[in-house]
């Protein structure tokens, strides 16, 4: 599909790393992620966040964009991608916020974008929200690479999409550590379900879905303080579709966990739980 105006204007013009064909498939397997919180690791000057922030909008979520804004190693002065226009004169660093802040007015994200201005590891130690869509495509170390998915994976609610930039197969080709991320969600059981260019896009098995037992089913039922309801009950309680798998059992899914910290919410799961083990004993 083809990034609609007047964002594939903006990200045309916009500076980055991302080719046109990975930036569309980027933004096409976002569009099948669920309306709940996406993050973006690396940002640069927002190229790859106009195709994710233009998606975001059609699917009903939000993304937050996380970059210390500083340039990774290859951004530096004597490496191939250093861009003196994006020096900041009053400290001589890279500075690519500014970039970024102009990037998202042009194309008017302000409103579905995020701006989150850290460290990866800054974040990691406080960051507990549930995420529908994690785009990995920041710093490129080894040790690096591996803390982001490390960090930020186990937040992907079963279902949610983990899109890995700059993976490259052959050695030859660029470094090797988005490659060992990729292959290392793998063997952890996320599933690949499209590629292009070195773009890989990965999915988290399972799925949020409310079958009686489940822990969402479980969580919804504690929530709502009416243990026992059957699915058109608790459908008509929450106004959320409980019959099938999809976006609204993904939005359940971090309407539960978003509560679940509520004062009382630990008692109430808990007479929940019991109290869905008595229906089905």
């Amino acid at each position: 599909m083809l990034l609609p105006a007047p964002y594939a204007e903006v990200a045309a013009a916009t500076k980055g790393f991302l080719p046109e064909d990975e930036g569309l498939a980027l933004y096409d397997a976002a569009l099948t992620a669920g309306p709940a919180l996406w993050l973006e690791v690396g940002t640069y000057c927002g190229k790859s966040t106009v195709h994710l922030g233009a998606a975001a909008r059609v699917a009903g979520a939000h993304l937050v964009t996380l970059d210390h804004h500083r340039g990774s190693e290859e951004n530096q002065p004597g490496w191939q991608w250093h861009d003196t226009s994006l020096v900041d004169a009053h400290t001589g660093r890279l500075e690519t916020l500014p970039s970024l802040r102009r990037t998202l007015w042009d194309a008017g994200l302000d409103d579905i974008v995020s701006v989150l201005v850290a460290t990866t590891q800054q974040v990691a130690s406080w960051w507990t929200t549930p995420l529908a869509l994690l785009f990995l495509d920041g710093n490129h170390t080894e040790e690096v690479a591996q803390h982001d998915y490390a960090a930020f994976s186990p937040h992907l609610l079963p279902g949610g999409l983990l899109a890995v930039h700059d993976v490259f197969p052959d050695p030859a080709d660029g470094g090797r550590p988005p490659w060992h991320v990729v292959q290392r969600a793998l063997g952890e059981g996320f599933e690949q379900v499209a590629d292009r260019g070195s773009l890989r896009v990965l999915r988290r098995p399972g799925h949020v879905g409310l079958e009686p037992g489940s822990p969402a089913w479980t969580l919804l039922l504690a929530i709502s303080g009416h243990p026992g309801l059957s699915s058109a009950e608790l459908a008509a309680l929450t106004g959320l579709d409980v019959s099938r798998p999809g976006r609204d059992l993904l939005a359940a899914g971090l309407v539960a966990s978003s509560r679940f910290e509520r004062s009382d919410c630990w008692t109430r799961t808990s007479s929940g739980a019991r109290e869905v083990a008595r229906l089905r004993s």
